[in-house]
């Protein structure tokens, strides 16, 4: 049986900006939804 290893590396930098990023959409969409629901 043959088998084939692949590996991938992850710049942890770009990791970290991505989660950042992702943080500020996600406080951002729950202040629209507070916002929102306050109107109704």
């Amino acid at each position: 049986m043959n088998y084939r290893l692949t590996t991938s590396f992850i710049n942890t930098f770009d990791l970290d900006a991505t989660l950042i990023l992702l943080d500020y959409q996600l406080d951002k969409l729950k202040l629209e939804f507070v916002t929102y629901q306050r109107d109704l």
